[in-house]
């Protein structure tokens, strides 16, 4: 069997259906996230398309397949907008304190150490 340019493609190129394509994503669907099966998905499209643009295959049968969902991704580790809102009033808050009771005392006890150290 020769392609359009009277070479005879790799063996294995002819051999690939969508219904394999459909075969092999709906596996990885079973183990992965909807967002990695679609990642794969894309890459067989990508690389079936530059055999195809190379005259190696006829057809991209994994642009023919649709893409299954996959697992349920892990979860958001970013903060909710309450959260978000905790955070920021905690920092006024110690930022309140550190200004208004620390610092005066850290200041004090400073100068007294240098009126200390300096009488000696």
């Amino acid at each position: 069997m020769t392609n359009s340019t009277g070479t005879t493609p790799k063996p294995g190129y002819t051999h690939l259906t969508a219904a394999d394509v459909r075969q092999a994503l709906a596996a990885r669907a079973a183990g992965y996230s909807t967002a990695a099966v679609t990642m794969g998905h894309l890459a067989l499209k990508r690389a079936i398309r530059y055999a195809e643009a190379n005259d190696l295959i006829s057809r991209n049968v994994a642009a023919l397949a649709d893409t299954p969902q996959g697992q349920q991704g892990r979860p958001s580790k970013s903060l909710t907008l309450d959260q978000a809102i905790a955070v920021t009033a905690a920092a006024r808050t110690t930022e309140i304190v550190y200004r208004r009771e620390l610092r005066p005392v850290i200041t004090t006890g400073a100068e007294i150490m240098d009126q200390l150290f300096t009488a000696t």
